[in-house]
């Protein structure tokens, strides 16, 4: 016989379930033989970390190692890599060390084999969580208003790679209903979706992020403030290792132009040259990716919208325990290792420098 006796104590009522069990244990030992106890297997539920059925097809050896020689690496020394970070986050004990071979990797391969970047990100992955409590607290993929997030706004990634090796994100307004749009769920609901990622794939070249913008009415871009916006762009360029190639609006409305100037102040540079905006329908996509690696209903061969849409709300739900546990999992800022400078942490996130930024945060 096994159970799996779940050991995160932040569910309600969980210390009263795990002594019940203990006690149903215990009684029934006593009913059965002395071999009883060898026939109960116990382990740690962090063992059962994404190891789900994954939603990304993965490339082969050959693809892997093509895209570690983009970036002067190679699988094998990415792996070695992966030690090298296991004994630094040893080292940091403000820092847990929870973090998947396959997150390290992703993080190595998503920042260009930049190990110092890396280590950066890392802190900065763990530490955010405090800054930021509104995007990253309350992480149920269960709840009514992610459930209502998740039909109003399909926001999903493709299985197959594009021939580049990029990976293909795409998302609609569904029917343009105010009432339903909540920008807050969905941001929460990216960020998470990038949580499974990170722990499923970790070798590829890039992002693109698609966004069908015919339901797109002005209400929603007045809803994006500054606030949510510089918290968002934080996250995508100074936290998470997207690596960003390209962000394309279609079907997109002269009113557009109000959502990019505020999303201009937070972005850099470079990132904001790689958004391009059209006014055409699904068939402009086929200047970046292949026909057929579209959905169906856009012109393609995979899978519908609305199909992929369910499909990844299924899998955020299939990973609930892991968002309720370790996805909630924050830095411990009274352990952190002070730096030589006084007054600053180590690590690239000032705390109280990044949480003041954010509350006297204003734009003309």
């Amino acid at each position: 016989m096994c159970r799996w006796i779940p050991k995160e104590l932040l569910r309600l009522h969980t210390e009263e379930r795990r002594s019940r069990m203990c006690a149903e244990l215990k009684e029934h030992c006593a009913r059965k033989d002395e071999q009883f106890l060898n026939k109960i297997l116990t382990c740690d539920e962090t063992w059962f970390r994404f190891k789900k059925a994954k939603m990304l097809e993965q490339g082969s050896k050959e693809f892997q190692q093509s895209v570690c020689e983009n970036f002067n690496t190679s699988v094998k020394q990415v792996e070695q890599d992966v030690e090298t970070l296991r004994d630094w986050l040893k080292s940091q004990p403000h820092l847990p060390q929870s973090a998947s071979d396959t997150m390290l990797k992703a993080y190595m391969i998503g920042c260009k084999n930049r190990m110092e970047q890396v280590k950066q990100r890392l802190d900065n992955y763990y530490t955010v969580r405090k800054v930021m409590p509104d995007i990253f607290e309350e992480r149920d993929p269960l709840t009514h208003l992610m459930k209502e997030c998740n039909e109003e706004i399909h926001w999903y990634t493709l299985p197959k790679l594009t021939p580049e090796g990029y990976r293909v994100t795409m998302g609609r307004i569904v029917t343009g209903d105010l009432t339903k749009y909540n920008l807050i769920q969905f941001t929460k609901r990216l960020l998470m979706m990038e949580d499974i990622k990170l722990n499923q794939e970790a070798f590829y070249n890039g992002n693109y992020f698609v966004f069908n913008a015919d339901n797109y009415v002005l209400g929603h871009v007045l809803r994006l403030t500054p606030h949510i916006a510089r918290e968002l762009m934080y996250c995508v360029q100074d936290v998470l290792p997207m690596l960003i190639k390209g962000i394309i609006f279609i079907n997109a409305p002269s009113y557009l132009d109000l959502l990019l100037n505020i999303m201009k102040p937070f972005m850099k540079g470079k990132l904001f040259q790689r958004i391009h905006v059209h006014t055409e329908g699904p068939e402009i996509l086929e200047k970046y990716f292949p026909r057929a690696l579209l959905p169906k209903d856009m012109g393609g061969e995979e899978e519908t919208c609305d199909t992929l849409n369910k499909a990844w709300a299924k899998t955020m739900e299939d990973h609930r325990d892991w968002f309720l546990s370790e996805g909630l999992l924050t830095s411990d800022e009274k352990k952190r290792i002070p730096n030589k400078s006084p007054g600053k942490l180590k690590g690239s996130l000032d705390l109280q420098e990044l949480q003041g930024s954010f509350k006297t945060l204003c734009i003309d």
